[in-house]
């Protein structure tokens, strides 16, 4: 089965294996925090992002529902949600108008698995609003199931998942989302996540071609194809202000990735990346006036953040698509959902990405990233700058 770029969104933003969605952490940057309780009726918001994830039910029969929340604090018509209860039944939802106070329709169900027994849920007279980030866990008082928040370089995701004293429970469901995605996982007798279901988020424009459900085979994915760029191109996603222009200084190429507020202009008071061909990257301040500064840089020598010349041409980037500065083993992905846009540059070899190189990430209106790639799916977060919630068409 063919498996497109999107219905494997969710796996590359928890940094694991296209093929796969077992949860492989990134590459920690600290200690890992410790996990917080959370009651019925309390909601947990990552920030920057619009999961969310509520813990609802009763004593005996409680669960935790994650979903997209738009600004209006509802789920978007036709986006969907995952479901994962206190004894191991794991649903995949599509929510209607009105979001989650009107009746989700079921898409896809995988039965209760082994079942840790009844157990008391506490609930709060007044529900709390938890709000974490990238790292953060929490766990659903009363029951065996324990989230995470991960994140590879463009995407964060939150994976639930029932737990032992040894780590996820064997024959359990588990669940995981992001911006992009929602799906279900199950884990064999070895702990092993072997089966798939994946639900890729609908974009806003396009809302009416929603994708079907793909039970996604463990095989490789299918080849994405890599236009080439120059030195003078703009990379530019449609809807946002998210750009990547190829540079030349000298005998070096590179690409500086930003926020524009219009055709040239960098959007004020943001930040922008930059990964040259030998591996250097940068972090760039924006003041009040679009000027550039050096702030962050990794590998070579300092030296004045130039500014952004005006590209000679102009290419619409393509979700999921790939782009390769000629000469060079700098390699641009584009993230494979519009909402929110974004794009990451990173080195790369025969055998994919360069372990130990830098490379960077630049998401509208979350931030901008330098990360240091830790393993073939996992990277290490050297830096991060949040970028204006504003966007620039």
């Amino acid at each position: 089965m063919k498996t497109t770029v999107r219905a494997v969104a969710l796996a590359a933003a928890l940094g694991v294996a296209a093929v796969g969605l077992a949860p492989v952490a990134a590459a920690a940057t600290s200690k890992p925090r410790p996990l917080f309780p959370i009651a019925v009726g309390d909601t947990v918001r990552v920030s920057g992002t619009p999961i969310a994830c509520a813990a609802t039910g009763r004593p005996g029969a409680a669960g935790l529902l994650c979903s997209l929340l738009g600004k209006d604090g509802k789920e978007p018509q036709g986006s969907y949600g995952v479901a994962l209860g206190d004894r191991g039944e794991a649903l995949v939802i599509r929510f209607g108008s009105g979001g989650a106070a009107a009746k989700p329709e079921q898409v896809w169900r995988v039965k209760a698995s082994r079942s840790a027994g009844a157990v008391a849920v506490a609930r709060r007279v007044a529900p709390v609003t938890h709000v974490t980030d990238v790292g953060g866990g929490w766990f659903l008082a009363g029951t065996d199931i324990r989230c995470h928040v991960k994140r590879a370089d463009l995407l964060p995701g939150v994976v639930c998942s029932r737990f032992d004293a040894r780590g996820v429970r064997p024959g359990t469901n588990s669940i995981a989302i992001t911006p992009a995605a929602a799906g279900i996982y199950r884990y064999d007798a070895e702990r092993r996540a072997v089966r798939k279901i994946e639900k890729a988020e609908p974009d806003r424009a396009t809302a009416s071609r929603r994708p079907q459900v793909r039970v996604v085979a463990a095989a490789r994915a299918a080849a994405i194809p890599v236009t080439e760029i120059v030195p003078g191109d703009q990379l530019r996603i449609a809807g946002s202000g998210v750009a990547c222009l190829a540079t030349r200084n000298g005998a070096k190429s590179g690409v500086l990735c930003l926020l524009l507020a219009n055709a040239s202009t960098p959007l004020p008071s943001s930040y922008a990346v930059g990964l040259a061909e030998d591996g250097e990257a940068i972090l760039v301040a924006y003041d009040r006036s679009s000027r550039g500064a050096l702030v962050t840089r990794f590998t070579q020598a300092a030296r004045a953040a130039a500014a952004p010349r005006r590209a000679d041409r102009l290419i619409g980037a393509r979700l999921g698509a790939q782009y390769r500065l000629q000469g060079t083993d700098v390699l641009c992905s584009v993230g494979a959902s519009a909402r929110p846009a974004g794009i990451s540059c990173f080195m790369t070899g025969p055998q994919g990405r360069i372990v130990g190189s830098p490379g960077i990430a630049l998401v509208d209106g979350t931030a901008a990233r330098i990360f240091r790639v830790a393993s073939k799916t996992a990277v290490s977060i050297l830096v991060e700058k949040p970028e204006p919630g504003a966007r620039r068409g």
